[in-house]
């Protein structure tokens, strides 16, 4: 759909992480579930070259569209059960815990996974 001729268009130019390219390009999967970063063109694709703002229109709506679908959404419960919440983002999620004591994103998502609870809530 597009060719760069290196990395940095595509980091700078489509606002792609530069771990995210190369991951996708290590394990094959596709970025956003249909776009392919790849140094030689896959055999039996259609060709067809689209201008970067093109490509970063089509982009822009994927992720939105991929937010959506892999939603971000957090429930929090409190440990004695009397409170529970919705939020819509992890950085929502963040805003109201950093009320009660100072809270991290990363800390955050290993106690999602954990099931443990932090701050007193427990966070899925």
């Amino acid at each position: 759909m597009y060719t760069a001729y290196n990395q940095e268009e595509i980091i700078f130019g489509l606002n792609v992480h530069y771990s995210t390219i190369i991951n996708c390009k290590q394990t094959g999967e596709a970025y956003l579930g249909k776009y392919h970063f790849t140094e030689v063109p896959k055999l039996g694709s259609k060709e067809e070259l689209l201008s970067i703002t093109e490509l970063l229109t089509l982009f822009e709506k994927d992720r939105l569209a991929n937010l959506e679908k892999v939603g971000r959404k957090i429930n929090i419960k409190s440990e004695d059960g009397k409170t529970n919440l919705k939020f819509n983002s992890i950085n929502d999620c963040l805003v109201f815990l950093n009320t009660k004591a100072p809270s991290y994103k990363t800390t955050l998502y290993r106690y999602i996974k954990s099931g443990k609870p932090y701050h007193g809530f427990i966070c899925e």
